[in-house]
């Protein structure tokens, strides 16, 4: 399942001809396509659903000081801002621990990471015959509050690289607006 934010949406009709739908995403959905590019989408469903009121504030600062972090500390480690995002679902993030057969623990890994970018599983403990593993989430589906300890995590990760952020009178008032 593929499920990413829409930029713009439009919708031509002209008959006699079919109608025609459309849509723009940001250019970091993009990796959410990697497994449908250039391959024919016939017999697949779209759903469209209107957002929450939810502002999207909070998770658009994340990423941005996710993206500073991951600029900053190029020269001295090759982590990317979706690496800096994954420390922190990680460390701070949402997670469920749960025994599998080993034959079956690869597929549920692909099939789970196809989430998205903090969709991703580790390997806790390999049995003879189970696997356990952590299946992390990822901030779309995170609460206030979720997102609130999230962002603050990396709040705490770019204060300690030496990058300027918000106070926290400021960061309480994007956790209202969500």
């Amino acid at each position: 399942m593929i499920e990413v934010g829409v930029k713009k949406c439009w919708v031509k009709f002209k008959p006699p001809a079919p109608p025609l739908v459309g849509f723009q995403v940001e250019r970091e959905a993009l990796d959410e396509f990697k497994d449908v590019l250039g391959k024919d989408l016939t017999g697949y469903t779209i759903t469209l659903k209107k957002p929450k009121n939810k502002s999207r504030d909070m998770h658009n600062y994340m990423w941005a000081l996710c993206d500073a972090i991951a600029k900053r500390r190029h020269g001295f480690m090759s982590l990317t801002k979706e690496d800096i995002y994954r420390l922190a679902v990680r460390d701070v993030g949402l997670w469920n621990d749960v025994k599998v057969p080993n034959d079956s623990s690869k597929e549920l890994i692909e099939d789970w990471q196809r989430n998205g970018i903090g969709w991703f599983a580790e390997t806790v403990f390999r049995g003879e015959e189970e696997t356990t593993l952590r299946l992390y989430r990822g901030a779309s589906v995170y609460d206030a509050d979720q997102l609130y300890r999230l962002t603050n995590y990396v709040v705490q990760m770019a204060e300690e690289a030496g990058i300027n952020t918000i106070t926290r009178s400021e960061m309480e008032q994007l956790k209202e607006k969500w």
